[in-house]
């Protein structure tokens, strides 16, 4: 117990005044904040879960102060909610146990071991602080929920600043002096301290969501389906106080079985927010039962809730709206309004590329209710597109376009889960369609379905015979148009300046005589009359007809026209139409008939649809463009193939500049689909739909490097996570040169050559996730000093130097070493262009990997820097290189390395060459490189799998050498003990490349007195393959360090 809570009440007249009283309490030397309970054994699995790092922060460090001081301030206010406590605290142990959120970290994480795995830092600290210091922990989870980091760590000061003042009233009324009330007034939070209060509440809620991902899902559908306030107050304090208060009560009632009728969205955010979930029982037109069978809500615990939704947007579930005075420095309180709804959500990438279908459909003119045909014709599409452009180089000079492919398959998954499965991706593809409109920018607005393809002047255009174009129309009209009974096709046999022929719409119904004497009534048949204008047989066509339309065509491009002008013309009108082929109408003058037709569908320069003028109902424009569904019939019924649409794409792609942003915007999708494939379980804000995908920093580089190369850069890479991460942050690339890693929430990126072995290709996904956190709120980038420091070597270590000779055994020597991440304590925020804000929206934090041998610091290291440069001493050899496996494997044919077995005899290094023993340990490799990089050695990286052999015939080829060759010098492959003969390699892909000089820069020399330290003023090798018409050229120093 503390010691004042042994005190008690001290009676004000045993002291002269309040301040001598408030003056004498001070003098007690006593920090409240330090003390520790024991947690409830609830929460004792979580405990035992977390990292040596996390559990000593939670018992010991900041954050435990943290919550002493919140559950000293509002304990007094809270109600009694041992059930909840209880069902919480096997909740999060629960989780905590589960691998696939909580994993354990493992020497391939490198330095970063220490920091995966769930963050539940803040609720240990809230469960080993008292006893209702868990609900602090529980309303962080609800603010975190439902407001962005800044909103919400400026709800937590006002909190804190009106609490202290209503208990300074309370002191001032009070006869007698409450010590709890006292020492709760004189409580200091920093807003740093309340930000990291909130950023271990946001870091939990994602591992918990992705634990409970099935329940979860199955409550957002429910909620998002209503329109709730949490609150009606505009109070800060008032609000989030009733607010939880009643959540705790309720839910205590539920999980001990009691019903609840649910009236306000407050109990819904708190269910979201702490992983419990009870059934339900929802009343819409009928009631019907949602049965969760959570084993943590007693029997009869069930929620009644009828849904409702009022207020505009169909998605928004409930939501606060609130005055917030503490966002900014200066400047009156900014209204806030939030909701829990589908905008806000935290989704995979794979879901993500639902909304973005979603925004492409945004053009289709489907229903929202019936888009399973676009979704058919796009995974149709998708894979004839494929076939057409696979292994054409000339499609690369521009785009890729693989972006068809991942929507396509998008498609293909949809419409191939059970029908009662879609719901959630059904919401995806809509909300995309209703709210994401602006997601691949402006120019997609006005396109044509299909991009741009249902354009019938388009698909015509594709369409190389005639017949097949009118058969088009036909069926168009057969199958998609109504009744067209007198309609007529008129054509041109030629090119543009032949003349227009004329077809019927429709076959007629023709007598013909009886061939049967059994037959019984006039025989019919259906056949096609077509004619030309009998006044220019003979003629030389024009590119218009002069009875074409009185409006003049538009010049707009065919994928964006949706509707060209109507207009008549004047059709020779025969006998044919009702009798036989040869008579034409005419009038009593002998002049032909003629009857007036509107044009209706098609192009009328070309082939189109003319039906006979409705003098009422005649349209000023017409549609010209095809519905999706009309798109599925025809390619149904083989009148067009997905083949034709996708080369009509092939060049709507290619020369259609009108549409560079609009497939700009959805290569950036696949570039970040790319990036995200391979980071599993990551997850996006899904607020980064609500930008174009190409006015973001990172999409310009991407564009850049596209250009240059297939990889992806790491600074881009960084920036694009920073942006899907957040759903806001635009970071410029060129910023993030020297970063190594971000951290946002639950996940760590870190570029991969940090965690990979030196010879490891990581391109061209440089970067990888880590489950976990650096502890810091907010999004923080990580970078690494300037300068770093290696241990320096005294002349008292000669003692700790063997250098023994090489035996000819591969070992790893180096098994105590580890890897560890620390912070230098230096932080510099970001500017985001959000001046006058409270908060940095990024961190730059400065931070260095550190090298121990048991437990003895060894050097510092800058793993990017040295990656770098290190690439041209990495020794590549190839698996078909002619020797056997025992000649590649045989090591002992080195007969004069020594051993490096320790870091203080690499610190040291012997002269001639040696050895690095750390045999298949990726950390003291990739130590070893980064150090050597850093000292100037001249050095040599060989990979797990290589050829001894080749290495050593190098070896040996430059030892007979009485001097090192001159650069661009041959070596003769005839002379004895030269590089391995003609026959040894296949071809110029068998590559034995060893590039053996750094670039000179002087940075990296290191002492020049060292005796491994070579000169490394020769320009740079290039690489070069093994063949019998190019002979190698190599230069090698007599001092070379092997790291095997």
């Amino acid at each position: 117990m503390s010691l004042f809570g042994q005190v008690g009440n001290v009676n004000v007249s045993l002291l002269q005044n309040k301040q001598e009283a408030a003056l004498a309490l001070a003098h007690v030397n006593f920090d409240f904040s330090l003390v520790k309970y024991q947690a409830p054994i609830e929460f004792r699995g979580l405990g035992a879960s977390l990292s040596k790092q996390r559990r000593e922060e939670a018992e010991d460090g900041s954050i435990h102060i943290t919550a002493r001081k919140l559950g000293a301030l509002f304990e007094s206010t809270l109600p009694v909610v041992s059930s909840l406590t209880q069902a919480y605290g096997r909740r999060v142990t629960e989780i905590a146990e589960m691998p696939s959120v909580n994993p354990k970290g493992t020497k391939g994480d490198g330095a970063f071991a220490d920091l995966v795995g769930a963050d539940g830092t803040t609720i240990w600290a809230a469960a080993t602080s008292g006893q209702n210091v868990v609900a602090i922990h529980l309303l962080a989870c609800m603010l975190a929920r439902i407001w962005p980091r800044s909103e919400a760590t400026s709800i937590w000061e006002e909190l804190v600043e009106q609490r202290k003042a209503f208990l300074a009233q309370e002191l001032d009324n009070a006869s007698t002096f409450p010590t709890s009330i006292l020492r709760a007034s004189r409580v200091i939070l920093s807003r740093d301290q309340l930000a990291s209060w909130d950023a271990g509440a946001r870091a939990w809620l994602r591992t918990a969501d992705e634990a409970k991902k099935l329940q979860q899902t199955q409550l957002k559908l429910i909620i998002d389906n209503v329109s709730l306030s949490v609150s009606d107050q505009n109070n800060v304090y008032a609000s989030v106080m009733k607010t939880w208060n009643n959540a705790l009560i309720v839910i205590n009632k539920l999980v001990e079985g009691q019903p609840q009728r649910i009236h306000d969205g407050g109990i819904l955010l708190a269910l979201s927010s702490w992983h419990l979930y009870p059934d339900m029982s929802v009343f819409e037109i009928e009631p019907h039962k949602v049965l969760q069978n959570d084993a943590l809500v007693a029997q009869g615990g069930m929620i009644s809730l009828g849904l409702q939704n009022n207020r505009e947007g169909a998605d928004d579930g409930v939501w606060w709206s609130l005055p917030l005075a503490h966002m900014r420095y200066y400047g009156e309180p900014i209204v806030s309004t939030r909701n829990t709804g589908v905008g806000t959500a935290k989704i995979t990438f794979q879901q993500f590329l639902f909304v973005a279908l979603g925004s492409v459909l945004s053009t289709w003119d489907v229903s929202e209710h019936n888009f399973e045909p676009a979704l058919t014709v796009m995974t149709h599409l998708g894979d004839d597109f494929d076939i057409l452009t696979n292994g054409k180089t000339q499609w690369k000079v521009r785009r890729q376009a693989k972006w068809l492919q991942a929507l396509s398959s998008a498609s293909q998954t949809f419409n191939s889960l059970p029908v009662g499965d879609r719901e959630e991706h059904r919401r995806l593809i809509t909300f995309g369609m209703r709210r994401c409109s602006n997601l691949l920018g402006e120019s997609q607005k006005g396109l044509c379905p299909v991009f741009g393809l249902s354009n019938i002047s388009l698909m015509l255009e594709h369409m190389v015979n005639m017949e097949d174009k009118i058969n088009l129309l036909r069926q168009w009209a057969i199958h998609c148009s109504p009744k067209l009974d007198s309609a007529v096709i008129r054509f041109r046999s030629g090119g543009l300046y032949s003349n227009f022929h004329y077809t019927n719409l429709f076959p007629i119904q023709q007598s013909r005589p009886k061939r049967k004497r059994h037959a019984k009534g006039p025989q019919h048949s259906e056949i096609y009359h077509t004619w030309v204008d009998p006044e220019k047989v003979g003629q030389e066509g024009t590119i218009l007809d002069p009875h074409i339309l009185e409006t003049p065509l538009e010049t707009a491009d065919g994928t964006f026209s949706r509707r060209i002008p109507g207009g008549d013309i004047e059709v020779p009108f025969r006998h044919t139409l009702l009798r036989n082929e040869s008579e034409w109408c005419e009038d009593k003058s002998g002049n032909h008939i003629t009857k007036t037709h509107e044009l209706f569908f098609g192009d009328p320069s070309i082939i189109a649809i003319f039906r006979p003028k409705n003098e009422k109902k005649s349209p000023k424009y017409i549609r010209n463009y095809m519905e999706v569904s009309h798109i599925l019939i025809m390619a149904g019924i083989g009148t067009i193939s997905y083949s034709t649409l996708a080369s009509a794409l092939l060049d709507v792609i290619l020369q259609n500049k009108k549409l560079d942003e609009y497939f700009d915007c959805l290569d950036n999708l696949q570039h970040a689909n790319t990036l995200y494939t391979h980071l599993p379980q990551a997850q996006v804000n899904l607020q980064v739909a609500s930008r174009a995908l190409n006015k973001w920093y990172w999409a310009t580089s991407f564009e850049e490097r596209n250009d240059k190369s297939d990889g992806l850069d790491l600074a881009s890479c960084l920036s694009c996570i920073a942006s899907f991460e957040t759903g806001y942050l635009d970071l410029d690339p060129g910023k993030l040169q020297e970063a190594f890693a971000v951290s946002h929430e639950n996940s760590i990126y870190v570029a991969s050559p940090m965690l990979a072995d030196p010879c490891e290709n990581i391109l061209p996904y440089p970067v990888r996730r880590i489950i976990g956190n650096i502890g810091e709120p907010g999004f923080a980038v990580l970078t690494a000093p300037q300068n770093i420091k290696i241990r320096p070597l005294g002349f008292d270590k000669w003692n700790f130097i063997a250098h023994r000779p090489f035996n000819g055994h591969l070992e790893d020597n180096f098994t105590a070493t580890s890897l560890h991440l620390v912070m230098t304590g230096y932080k510099q925020g970001l500017n985001t262009g959000n001046h006058g804000s409270k908060d940095h929206e990024a961190t730059f934090i400065e931070a260095i990997i550190s090298v121990y041998d048991r437990g003895d610091w060894v050097a510092d290291l800058d793993v990017m820097k040295a990656y770098r440069q290190w690439n041209d001493s990495i020794i590549r050899t190839d698996a078909r290189c002619g020797h056997s496996e025992a000649e590649r494997q045989n090591a002992s044919i080195f007969p004069s390395l020594t051993c490096i077995d320790t870091w203080v005899e690499l610190l040291d290094p012997p002269s001639g060459y040696s050895l690095v023993q750390a045999r298949g340990n990726r950390l003291a490799r990739l130590a070893a490189a980064t150090i050597a990089t850093e000292k100037g050695y001249q050095f040599r990286i060989i990979p797990a799998i290589a050829c001894w052999s080749c290495i050593f015939e190098i070896h040996r080829s430059n030892r007979r050498s009485a001097s090192p060759p001159s650069q661009g010098s041959d070596i003769d492959p005839s002379v004895p003990g030269g590089p391995p003969s003609p026959g040894t390699y296949n071809n110029d892909q068998d590559i034995l490349s060893s590039e053996l000089s750094h670039d000179g820069d002087d940075s990296h020399q290191g002492d020049s007195s060292d005796s491994s330290s070579l000169d490394l003023s020769d320009e740079e090798m290039p690489v070069r393959s093994l063949s019998p018409s190019r002979p190698l050229s190599l230069h090698i120093s007599p001092n070379l360090t092997l790291i095997c």
